[in-house]
């Protein structure tokens, strides 16, 4: 792990695989006057000391007003508890509600390091393929009501999914929601992207946990997120929303928490601040911007290398397909068998040090992820992202 993390961080790679934040939108002015305000705040005191295992009120206040006004629903300090991150919220979904062997429903492909937690956690994944609108829902309704799988969780990337940048519409929420009632299974929906849309028509719909009416049964749903994507990964802020209360305090009912918690309190306060600024509005905007820019170059270099590859292969035509994303991180190419991308990805860093991720560390099934590679467009400002992507169709259109 730590080699990967070095990998991901190596700046003499073009690397269009990392998924994270670039250096070019570092928040420096969000973090300082964030910092000022706080540190110039009546209630500093109580972001330098031990909280609230929920999460400091104050916190959760300002970020359900902030939800409830983004999404159009109500959203109460008491739906939310906070975590360090995502994954440390997933970590601790898996801790509370699995045992080894559990069932766990896993769109495929999938978020990656998804793989490594059901692996750690000893689960039995139960891949779902993603169609060209995404989920297939209902697949997963054949497979439950046939009694195929009897599963225990399920998880998905809701917005803008890792890696194919697609998003469950509203129909397919409320379905899913009803399915994991009925078949009492708990939904673990990743909404980290949720806020990186790049058009008001591509919002999202509400987080799948505010379609959550029925407390009663073993199923439900969790929506997490946090401000990895937004502001930086490296303050540990996240959340769990739900509206199942009873459910939602086990997640800070533990010893744990209550000695101390998991999530920084200080980093809660900056974010806090942020919010009650406007801080962190104005940043979502620049981001957006950004990065429709970034993703609408990457998309005109797989244009002009989908037609140069069909120039050179005319049996290729039609077989290069990918999905235009409208928010997010990520774009997900899947190219036919006949051009080796295997080979491809291993020689895209040895000739030109620029690096992908293939598709297979993002699947469970070979037939999805093998001739497939994930690409990130945030990291890197337009003419370098096409520049990376040169480097692939001069590879894979030499003779």
């Amino acid at each position: 792990r730590p080699n990967l993390i070095l990998f991901w961080m190596a700046e003499e790679v073009l690397n269009l695989g990392r998924g994270l934040p670039s250096p070019d939108v570092f928040p420096a002015d969000l973090i300082k006057k964030s910092t000022n305000a706080l540190l110039e705040s009546n209630d500093r005191a109580i972001w330098g000391t031990y909280g609230d295992p929920p999460g400091v009120l104050s916190c959760r206040k300002a970020l359900a007003s902030y939800l409830s006004n983004e999404v159009g629903d109500s959203v109460t300090e008491d739906d939310l508890a906070m975590t360090c991150g995502v994954s440390g919220a997933i970590d601790l979904v898996l801790q509370l509600f699995s045992k080894p062997g559990d069932q766990i429903i896993v769109e495929d492909p999938t978020y990656y390091e998804a793989k490594n937690f059901i692996e750690q956690y000893e689960l039995q994944p139960i891949p779902i393929r993603s169609g060209p609108d995404g989920f297939d829902l209902e697949e997963l309704e054949r497979k439950l009501k046939s009694n195929e799988i009897s599963p225990t969780l399920m998880y998905i990337v809701s917005d803008f999914s890792n890696p194919r940048g697609i998003t469950l519409t509203e129909p397919k929420r409320i379905k899913l929601v009803d399915l994991a009632h009925e078949y009492k299974f708990l939904v673990i929906s990743d909404e980290v992207y949720q806020l990186l849309y790049f058009y008001s028509d591509a919002k999202p719909p509400k987080p799948l946990a505010l379609y959550e009416t029925n407390f009663d049964s073993l199923g439900g749903v969790l929506s997490l997120s946090s401000i990895s994507k937004t502001i930086m990964p490296s303050l540990r802020i996240g959340w769990i929303l739900s509206k199942n209360h009873s459910r939602l305090a086990q997640f800070y009912n533990r010893a744990v928490e209550t000695s101390g918690g998991l999530h920084s309190f200080y980093t809660a306060g900056l974010f806090t601040k942020a919010l009650e600024l406007g801080l962190f509005d104005a940043r979502l905007e620049e981001l957006r911007g950004l990065y429709k820019e970034r993703c609408n170059a990457m998309i005109q270099a797989l244009e002009e290398l989908k037609s140069a590859v069909y120039e050179k292969f005319p049996d290729a035509e039609g077989k290069i397909q990918f999905y235009s994303p409208k928010g997010g991180f990520f774009i997900w190419v899947q190219f036919p068998s006949s051009l080796n991308i295997s080979n491809a990805v291993k020689e895209l860093m040895t000739k030109n040090n620029t690096s992908v991720m293939h598709g297979v560390r993002a699947s469970f099934a070979e037939s999805v992820g093998l001739n497939s590679i994930r690409l990130c467009f945030v990291y890197y400002p337009p003419a370098t992202l096409q520049s990376g992507i040169k480097h692939l169709q001069n590879l894979l259109t030499e003779t």
